[in-house]
């Protein structure tokens, strides 16, 4: 169970994130935040059943990179909007990279061969 690595680090990354958001004007923390958050933790949710999951797991990673991607895309207005600087875009987007690495492997673990589980 090599995928659950990636667990501790999402876990890093939303401490992260959740600090950045807290710190936010109140017009970031009530719309993008929110949406962020609610990203955030139904990616962690995923996380957790793909742990569980036997079956359908590529779907699962599938739906996870997808929030991933949701998440850089929610980086990048904070940015464009000046809610954050961009150390903190560079840091975050860094972040979801590695996490995305680690998902990438574990899709290349579990024996995905054109689109069927192994």
């Amino acid at each position: 169970m090599n995928s659950f690595k990636l667990l501790p680090r999402y876990e890093e990354y939303i401490v992260y994130i959740t600090n950045i958001i807290s710190k936010s004007p109140k017009i970031c923390r009530l719309s993008i935040g929110d949406q962020f958050q609610k990203a955030m933790y139904k990616t962690m949710y995923n996380i957790y059943r793909l742990m569980y999951k036997r079956n359908g797991r590529l779907d699962i990673c599938n739906e996870i990179d997808a929030l991933f991607a949701y998440q850089r895309s929610l980086i990048r207005v904070m940015y464009e909007n000046r809610y954050i600087d961009s150390k903190k875009k560079m840091t975050s987007i860094k972040m979801l990279g590695e996490l995305g690495k680690i998902l990438g492997g574990y899709v290349k673990s579990i024996g995905v061969a054109n689109g069927k589980e192994s």
